[in-house]
């Protein structure tokens, strides 16, 4: 969010923005990078606090695959369905989601270690995903851009690996940004034993250096 809103006042200083996220932490963390600079709303994207018609280009970036658990009701669809709202006609979505095949060789580990701990009482079944990044095909994201009436411009999954000096330096990324939608399934009190274990066992199955596997799908969408 914050480095978001600072590229767009460093290379369109004129352009009136808002910046929106669900956490009252990066809304803290983008006003030190922005100041005063645009507004800075604390809301949901599933449910945009903002009237019709209101915006000529919403953008996001990395943020709709989290919300990719329609077993609990949630979807990017229904983000872009409120995205598709807040636009004023033939004005643009632009995003980028995570792409199927990400973090595969993480997520190996973090099911095999799951499988320890699923007759133990701290664990709930029902919160358990099989991707907890909500990882998607650029069929699925057409299909649903489409749906809720985008008309496409354009679409494409890029391979972004990225290497880290060590595994531990990915793992420690994943737990700022993750930790919570992996460790759903889990009770408070056994988290840090979990994680600790997914920890153990994805650096015991990395070399020192580690070059994640990571996909991104980019996306421009018109609001018709």
């Amino acid at each position: 969010l914050g480095s978001l809103a600072g590229l767009l006042r460093t290379r369109h200083p004129l352009t009136s923005y808002v910046g929106l996220d669900g956490s009252n932490g990066m809304l803290r963390h983008a006003r030190a990078i922005v100041g005063g600079h645009g507004a800075l709303v604390l809301g949901d994207a599933e449910r945009l606090p903002f009237l019709d018609s209101t915006f000529d280009f919403v953008l996001s970036n990395s943020v709709y695959h989290w919300l990719n658990m329609p077993e609990f009701g949630s979807s990017p669809s229904l983000c872009w369905r409120e995205a598709h709202r807040v636009l004023k006609r033939v004005c643009y979505l632009a995003f980028s989601v995570a792409g199927v095949g990400t973090a595969r060789r993480f997520q190996t580990c973090y099911r095999d270690v799951v499988k320890r701990f699923e007759s133990h009482p701290c664990f709930d079944r029902s919160l358990l995903r099989e991707d907890p990044i909500g990882c998607m095909t650029p069929t699925e994201v057409g299909a649903q851009l489409a749906e809720v009436g985008f008309r496409i411009l354009f679409l494409t999954m890029d391979e972004e690996a990225i290497t880290f000096e060590t595994a531990a330096a990915y793992v420690n990324e994943v737990e700022a940004y993750g930790y919570d939608m992996y460790m759903a399934p889990f009770s408070a009190n056994v988290r840090p034993v979990v994680w600790d274990a997914v920890r153990t066992a994805f650096l015991t199955s990395e070399p020192k250096a580690y070059r994640h596997d990571q996909y991104m799908i980019y996306a421009i969408a018109q609001r018709r």
